[in-house]
């Protein structure tokens, strides 16, 4: 075996397509991966939806582990130091991981309430296990509350109200699907919601949680309680990029690992970054882009390791378009492209919320990206539209 050593840090979508791009280019030497979640790498979008709802299995949600002698995975193990100068990663265990090549794909965690302590009978969406003790918790036709109303906590109020239970969900944003979807995909998620049952207290937030016999009890900002038999916090994610500090990779402001267009950390050829924490220089946008998507992940990872080790000359720029897809309430919601706050939307088929709406949004007068509604036979149409737009000139957001 070459004595040559990539390192990826992080063993889900990100990190296990790096490992199968470096087996598929032929990498000669060793391949480490470390990743905390002892269950990765698996379907991670489907948590929120498949696996919650009991359609799925833990066996279904599995994705395929690259297999080779040369790979080890360092799985349950945390990366908790950097060291560039000496090529180390150091374990929570306290093992160094020694490096030629290093990915960084761990991706984002949770965010937390303030405050709030999760277990017992409150729980989030990260993790499988975290699934598993939803389900366990919450008795056949009970109350779930539901803390955010962005796209994970409206896919886990969908899929629990179709399961037969009752759903509270509370978000402090009138408008909280707006900056995934858009105003116009806000409005017909929001009204699935209240049309299929789900009780919706939006500008209000949970101030404190306590046991009250089999259930839980919620304070709210708005001075009322809510009791409940579990409560499924949903409050976005950050980087999970903390460990880098002060190891001179470069962090923006929200946490992300600053990268040029090729996905290669700024000051460094050895070290890239991928996935839901990686922000790049996008051809597309003509500037920093970080995507939180399953799809984005894979293929950055691949393109990652890529650039990692190809030749200077040989290097390519990361113009992968994003996409996303999200159900709630029977409906498939798809995203393609990008959208910024000061997007001016319009609908360019259909009706607004109703199956085969296709919405537009325009940045700077040009179309960025598209929204559509249970219109997936579309996509290829509005992905080629887009693609070619940008393949004219880049689109500035």
């Amino acid at each position: 075996m070459s004595t040559e050593r990539l390192v990826v840090v992080g063993g889900s979508a990100a990190g296990a397509s790096a490992v199968q791009a470096a087996l598929s280019e032929g990498f000669p030497g060793r391949i480490d991966v470390i990743s905390r979640d002892r269950s990765a790498p698996y379907y991670r979008p489907g948590l929120s939806k498949q696996f919650l709802g009991g359609a799925w299995g833990g066996q279904r949600l599995a994705q395929r582990v690259p297999q080779a002698e040369t790979v080890f995975w360092h799985s349950g193990a945390g990366a908790t130091e950097l060291d560039l100068q000496r090529g180390v990663v150091r374990l929570d265990t306290g093992d160094p991981v020694p490096f030629d090549h290093l990915v960084l794909a761990g991706g984002c965690r949770p965010r937390r309430l303030h405050g709030l302590p999760l277990g017992d009978r409150a729980f989030e969406v990260h993790r499988i296990e975290d699934v598993v003790g939803i389900r366990a918790a919450l008795p056949q036709g009970g109350h779930a509350l539901v803390v955010g109303a962005g796209l994970i906590g409206s896919e886990v109020a969908s899929t629990l109200r179709a399961g037969g239970s009752r759903v509270t969900m509370v978000d402090p944003a009138t408008a909280p699907l707006l900056p995934a979807l858009g105003p116009l995909g806000n409005e017909a998620c929001l009204r699935w919601h209240r049309a299929n049952g789900v009780s919706l207290l939006l500008g209000v937030g949970v101030s404190a949680l306590s046991r009250h016999r089999d259930g839980i009890v919620a304070e709210l900002t708005s001075r009322d309680t809510l009791a409940a038999d579990i409560v499924v916090v949903c409050v976005g994610v950050r980087p999970d990029t903390e460990w880098l500090d002060g190891s001179g990779v470069p962090l923006l402001d929200d946490g992300g690992i600053d990268c040029d267009a090729r996905l290669l950390v700024r000051g460094s050829d050895v070290v890239a970054a991928a996935g839901d924490a990686a922000s790049w220089v996008s051809p597309r946008t003509g500037g920093n882009v970080r995507v939180e998507h399953w799809l984005t992940a894979v293929e950055q990872g691949a393109a990652a390791v890529r650039n990692l080790l190809a030749a200077p000359d040989r290097r390519t720029d990361f113009g992968g378009l994003p996409m996303f897809w999200t159900e709630q309430h029977g409906h498939l919601v798809h995203g393609l492209g990008h959208h910024r706050p000061g997007s001016t939307w319009s609908v360019v088929e259909g009706e607004v919320g109703e199956p085969g709406m296709v919405a537009g949004a325009s940045t700077q007068g040009r179309i960025s990206g598209y929204l559509l509604v249970d219109a997936a036979r579309r996509l290829g149409h509005y992905r080629q539209q887009l693609l070619a737009a940008s393949d004219s000139s880049p689109t500035v957001v």
